[in-house]
């Protein structure tokens, strides 16, 4: 019954720390791929 008490409880507290990072990861991906489209357009914009 204890383990029941804890485990519950530690589902729920994985549950949304899963989903903040799954979150945090997609909003890190579309900064990086932004970053690096301006990046290549300097590239572009320069060697014209």
């Amino acid at each position: 019954m204890l383990g029941l008490v804890v485990a519950i409880p530690l589902l729920f507290f994985y549950t949304l720390v899963h989903s903040k990072s799954r979150r945090l990861v997609q909003m890190l991906e579309e900064q990086s791929a932004g970053f690096i489209a301006r990046y290549q357009e300097k590239l572009h914009a320069a060697d014209s």
